[in-house]
C-alpha cells in the first residue's frame, strides 16, 4: 500500500503538473492573442491617420493647384490687356506720325525719321514692359505655388 500510495502521490503530481502547465499555456496564448489584437488595433489607428491626412494633403494640394490655375489665367487675361493696350499705343502713334506735316517744313525729312525711330523705341519699351509684367506674375505665382505644397 505503502507502494501504492507513492505511485498514487506522484501521479498525482504528474498530473497537477500537466494540469498546471497547460493552463499556463493557456493563460499565455489568451495574452499573447490580447496583445496581437492590441497591436492591430493601434496599426489600424495608424493607417486610419495616415488615410486622414493623406486626404487632407491631396484636398490642400488640389487647392493650391486649383488657386494657382486661376492666378494663371488671371495673369494671362492681364497680359492679354496689356498687349493689346500696347497695340492701341502703336497705332495711336503710327497715326501721329501720318498726320504729321509733309516734307515741305523738313526738306531732309530728319524730323520724321527721328520720330520714327521714337515711335519705334516707344513701341519696343512697352512690349518689354507687357513681358516683364507677364513674366512677373507667372514667377509670383509659381512661388505661391511652390510655399503651398511646402505646407
Amino acid at each position: 500500500m505503502i507502494f501504492d500510495s507513492k505511485w498514487l502521490t506522484l501521479g498525482a503530481a504528474i498530473a497537477a503538473f500537466i494540469l498546471g502547465f497547460s493552463s499556463a499555456s493557456v493563460l499565455a496564448d489568451r495574452e499573447k492573442q490580447k496583445r496581437e489584437k492590441e497591436h492591430l488595433s493601434a496599426l489600424l489607428n495608424q493607417e486610419r491617420e495616415y488615410v486622414e491626412k493623406m486626404g487632407q494633403r491631396e484636398k490642400e494640394a488640389a487647392e493650391t493647384y486649383s488657386a494657382m490655375l486661376t492666378r494663371f489665367r488671371e495673369s494671362e487675361s492681364r497680359n492679354l490687356s496689356l498687349l493689346q493696350s500696347a497695340d492701341r499705343l502703336r497705332e495711336q502713334l503710327d497715326a501721329a506720325v501720318g498726320q504729321m506735316p509733309g516734307q515741305s517744313a523738313n526738306p531732309s525729312g530728319t524730323c520724321e525719321k527721328r520720330l520714327a525711330r521714337c515711335a519705334n523705341v516707344l513701341g519696343e519699351g512697352v512690349s518689354l514692359l507687357s513681358e516683364g509684367a507677364g513674366l512677373s506674375e507667372r514667377i509670383a505665382i509659381r512661388k505661391d505655388a511652390i510655399s503651398g505644397l511646402k505646407k
